[in-house]
């Protein structure tokens, strides 16, 4: 079944690797990313491949030699190949410039300022044919924080307990500060509950949830996307980590970063196994402890409580697949899948909005955060007319990519037990602190976490990695909205000086 996925904001799926300032150059407002190869055996041909190679060497040399963070600004600058080969002779830098097509891998857009223009740079995912793409595991990935979100509501209190009280079990008198350990257990537990189906062995009265063969959520499958150029596709720009306290500056550690552009279109497959789980449904032939599963062969009983947990994963009773209407049942389940996206991100959205408005108390200014302003009033038109939305990718944020934020804010008294858990293990783990957290230490959620990565253009800020999903062709409506959408961004982010 194939979807559109459409940018909404810049999007950065790193592939690992960091290029150096050597490994491109930027030239009318343009981002060249050079094959360096290619790059020495012109300059060879001119006879001046040794004295370039000298005089890296030389500027490298210097660098490791200084502490001094302006010297090394200074030095990084004359790393660009380009000025490497004018320090070499002025006269070959301008050859090389003539033929600078003839070295360039691709040319791209780019929205550095010139003070952070020769920095490292994070790059962005590709193919072995440098075409741009979305992997289908970050789609994925996305769409399972929704429908674990959508799950965890689901939960009985007994399910619930469970997990709080082992939780407490692993907590109980240990020291105060960040236990990553902690955090993958809650995980694992929520995993379980929601996507895991049980196997018990003939010879043992457990049951366990840890055989990947057992995940519902390897019936959804989504593929990776179409690729693109990177001409056609991405840009580079700056991420500040602003914080609350000083919501004007923000701090300058991580890399300026190639991005997908804004209202860049991919497709990619998103598919949903019906004919698979029609088969399991098929073959249920025992219940262990009241819940159903399938004995094999060897006397081992699987898939236990599968019914149950894929009724609340995709909304779809086993029970109930018409074999002549798998399409249509395909189809309700993907609209389910797309439901859950929307119930999620929108309140992913409303914690995005309301971090802004303390931001603007805090001191930013208004001019700063007007883009953001209207970026977030089309976002919210677009989810109000049933579009699906997802944020992903690098510098998403905590909040977005899992569940912790909807069971904070769930104030629904049944679950009341549940939401002082997890303020007592962010607690444990630090995370989030709020700027005015001396003392007693309460969680504010509208700031948490307290800090994020905005993509910094001139006076434009611009939030990381929304994202929309088409499944359906757009209504009227839902294209007015787009194209306001695109608008909005080439007049306010992709316009360059």
């Amino acid at each position: 079944m194939s979807k559109t996925i459409t940018t909404l904001s810049p999007l950065h799926i790193g592939n690992g690797a960091t290029l150096q300032i050597s490994d491109y150059t930027i030239a009318d407002g343009c981002y060249i990313r050079i094959d360096v190869g290619k790059a020495f055996a012109l300059v060879s041909r001119y006879g001046k491949g040794p004295d370039v190679l000298c005089e890296l060497e030389k500027l490298l040399d210097e660098f490791s030699g200084v502490d001094d963070c302006g010297t090394q600004v200074r030095i990084r600058q004359e790393l660009d190949f380009l000025r490497l080969c004018s320090r070499v002779d002025p006269e070959l830098k301008a050859e090389i410039a003539e033929h600078l097509d003839t070295i360039t891998l691709y040319k791209i857009p780019s929205f550095l300022q010139s003070q952070i223009s020769s920095r490292l740079v994070d790059e962005q995912l590709k193919d072995a044919e440098r075409q741009v793409y979305i992997p289908g595991s970050t789609i994925k990935g996305a769409l399972r924080t929704a429908l674990l979100t959508h799950v965890i509501q689901q939960l009985t209190k007994s399910e619930k307990e469970s997990v709080i009280n082992y939780i407490r079990s692993q907590i109980e008198g240990k020291s105060v500060g960040r236990n990553s350990r902690l955090m993958k257990t809650l995980d694992d537990r929520l995993i379980d509950l929601a996507f895991n189906c049980g196997k018990k062995n003939r010879n043992s009265s457990n049951v366990f949830f840890k055989d990947v063969k057992y995940d519902l959520m390897r019936f959804l499958v989504v593929q990776d996307s179409s690729a693109l150029a990177a001409a056609e596709s991405l840009g580079v720009m700056y991420p500040k980590q602003f914080a609350l306290s000083s919501i004007e500056t923000g701090q300058g550690s991580r890399n300026p970063c190639e991005v997908i552009l804004p209202a860049v279109s991919f497709s990619f497959e998103l598919n949903i196994l019906i004919e698979q789980l029609f088969l399991l449904g098929s073959k249920i032939n025992i219940a262990y402890q009241g819940k159903p599963g399938i004995q094999d062969m060897q006397g081992n009983i699987v898939w236990i409580d599968i019914k149950r947990k894929v009724r609340r994963l995709f909304n779809l009773d086993l029970n109930a697949i018409n074999q002549n209407k798998i399409n249509e049942c395909r189809d309700a389940v993907v609209d389910h899948v797309l439901s859950c996206c929307r119930k999620f991100y929108k309140e992913v959205l409303w914690h995005d909005r309301n971090w802004l408005e303390h931001a603007k108390v805090r001191g930013g200014s208004g001019a700063v955060f007007e883009y953001m302003d209207h970026f977030y009033k089309l976002l919210d038109d677009l989810i109000q007319h049933g579009v699906a939305v997802i944020k992903t990718g690098a510098g998403a944020g905590f909040h977005a990519k899992t569940a912790m934020l909807m069971m904070l804010l769930d104030d629904t008294p049944e679950n009341s037990c549940l939401k002082d858990t997890m303020i007592t293990l962010i607690k444990q783990f630090e995370i989030g602190k709020p700027p005015d957290h001396r003392g007693a230490y309460n969680l504010n959620t509208d700031t948490f976490p307290a800090s994020r990565p905005l993509i910094v253009k001139e006076f434009v800020l611009d939030s990381f990695g929304w994202v929309m999903l088409q499944h359906q062709p757009l209504t009227v409506e839902q294209k007015n909205l787009l194209d306001r959408f695109r608008e909005s961004c080439i007049d306010q982010v992709l316009v360059r000086n």
